[in-house]
């Protein structure tokens, strides 16, 4: 991604990246059918699954996730 551009700014990086984590973040929480009253209760093990398939999305772009947690989970009344 950067080899090809003169100059990049943080913020373009860093949308490419929130684009990713969003894409894979959805994918693994739709994979999991969980509740959202259940996802609380399984946090650990979805970080763990979201952790791995950020580390693939990002392998390409030389990063990798050492650590990623699922701190807290708020939903409006639209998405609950």
């Amino acid at each position: 991604y950067v080899g090809t551009r003169s100059e990049l700014t943080v913020d373009e990086i860093r949308n490419v990246i929130v684009d990713r984590l969003l894409q894979y973040i959805t994918d693994v929480l739709a994979e999991a059918k969980l509740s959202y009253n259940e996802i609380d209760a399984n946090r650990v093990e979805l970080a763990e699954k979201i952790k791995q398939k950020l580390n693939e999305a990002l392998w390409d772009l030389g990063l990798e996730i050492t650590d990623f947690r699922i701190e807290d989970i708020n939903f409006t009344e639209d998405t609950e």
